[in-house]
């Protein structure tokens, strides 16, 4: 292989990693601040303090006896 082609394969890599690394760039900045009250489950999570994920309320079912195995 030829200098001369690796690097113009790798300044065709470099043009394909700026265009995406543009378009990303772009994506986030189009993002707004949502408008709108937050959902409740969020609201809250977020006087309770809590992070609100899957199985938070495990140990209380096990505890009221609502647990059932297999």
């Amino acid at each position: 292989m030829n200098l001369d082609d690796i690097l113009l394969e790798l300044r065709a890599e470099a043009t394909r990693l700026d265009d995406a690394i543009l378009s990303m760039d772009r994506l986030q900045n189009s993002r707004g601040k949502r408008l709108g009250r937050p959902p409740k489950r969020l609201t809250e999570a977020a006087r309770n303090g809590s992070t609100g994920g899957p199985g938070q309320d495990l140990p209380q079912a096990i505890n009221k006896g609502n647990y059932r195995r297999g």
